[in-house]
């Protein structure tokens, strides 16, 4: 088994060349190799073994390595896309390619996602690869990386430097279902999906953002960074997913998990313009909305507004994380009930009707304080 590994590739399966390997990972590789040597020479051949397959030549099962997996909430599409990312930005795209067995088209998305704004994206792809390779591969511990924090690491709140384990249900008390590293992988193929590179379709979305001037945003629920991208000069942008929030700041991003935020210099109360929550109130019961949006009253100016943008019929019914549907009406009463009354409301980017089957359309409500 030791000869697979050369320098810094190994061979693997079937693909036609020896897949290269960063330095963590090659030292975690060895060091299983060291230990299977030690424990279970002449026994099963295969790298990982468990007390069940070390009397066999079988290989573990698929259940074992989702277990070993779970402490760390790293899932193995997320460590394919940023291995492949980061891959692609230092190796020739053609060489990666043959490598993984892969089209070159499947690889040159991958190197688009990180090729503008020149050089930003792919210095923030190189750090996130090299944070989730210290915390998965060079901590010696599964889950999290040694840290001040590192007595208590059940929560990513407690140290930026988290992984996490698990995280808490801080986005109301229906709102779980966006907490996990799943719901960031979901977000990120969404995301990445070939004919959103070939068509801007984030380009209306962002006119309508841009348009309605918001001065210094604060984004809420900001997920993978899709709204804080396109908002102005000083938005930052809390989600109480870890993940998310890592990934955003892969795009050089101003994110923060919910306690991060209050801790840091961006936390400071009566300072943004506008508080924006989009996609982020049919996540949970109107008592969780009403808690989030009281929470971060304190951050705005006395002349601030707030967006509330929900999807409609369809796109409602596209995602099962979807709690309680919010459409004009339903807005109009978180607004009211923390003090702000409704400017303006409209459809977007068509009429409300096409909203029962256009699964992207939204609502779309602009609300000031009361005087």
């Amino acid at each position: 088994m030791s000869r697979m590994v050369s320098g810094d590739t190994i061979r693997l399966g079937r693909r036609p060349r020896p897949v290269p390997l960063d330095p963590a990972t090659t030292t975690a590789l060895r060091r299983c190799l060291d230990h299977h040597d030690r424990h279970h020479r002449g026994g099963n051949p295969h790298l990982l073994v468990s007390q069940k397959s070390k009397t066999t030549a079988e290989p573990v099962s698929a259940s074992y390595l989702k277990k070993l997996r779970a402490p760390a909430g790293v899932t193995p599409a997320l460590l394919r896309i940023t291995r492949l990312a980061h891959l692609v930005t230092t190796l020739d795209p053609v060489v990666v390619a043959k490598a993984f067995g892969v089209r070159r088209g499947t690889v040159l998305h991958y190197l688009a996602d990180t090729a503008t704004p020149p050089g930003h994206q792919l210095m923030n792809v190189r750090r996130y690869c090299a944070y989730l390779h210290a915390n998965l591969c060079a901590s010696g511990r599964v889950g999290w990386k040694s840290g001040p924090h590192d007595q208590d690491s059940r929560s990513s709140d407690q140290c930026g430097e988290c992984i996490v384990r698990r995280a808490p249900a801080e986005v109301g008390a229906k709102g779980e279902g966006t907490v996990g590293a799943d719901y960031a992988d979901r977000l990120v193929r969404l995301r990445s999906v070939w004919w959103k590179r070939l068509v801007d379709v984030q380009a209306p979305y962002r006119w309508n953002l841009r348009r309605l001037r918001l001065g210094r945003t604060l984004d809420i629920g900001c997920g993978i960074g899709r709204n804080l991208q396109h908002l102005g000069e000083g938005a930052v942008g809390v989600d109480h997913n870890p993940h998310s929030v890592a990934i955003a700041r892969t795009q050089g991003l101003r994110a923060y998990t919910v306690t991060e935020f209050r801790n840091s210099a961006d936390g400071i109360p009566g300072s943004y313009d506008t508080l924006l929550l989009a996609h982020v109130v049919e996540h949970m019961d109107r008592e969780g909305a009403l808690h989030i949006l009281r929470d971060y009253l304190e951050f705005l100016r006395p002349s601030a507004r707030m967006v509330l943008i929900t999807p409609q019929e369809a796109g409602y019914r596209s995602d099962k994380t979807h709690v309680r549907s919010v459409d004009f009406a339903g807005a109009a009463d978180l607004a009211t009930a923390v003090g702000f009354e409704v400017a303006c409301r409209y459809s977007f980017p068509f009429p409300r009707v096409i909203g029962k089957v256009f699964r992207h359309n939204e609502f779309v409500t602009v609300a000031e304080r009361s005087p």
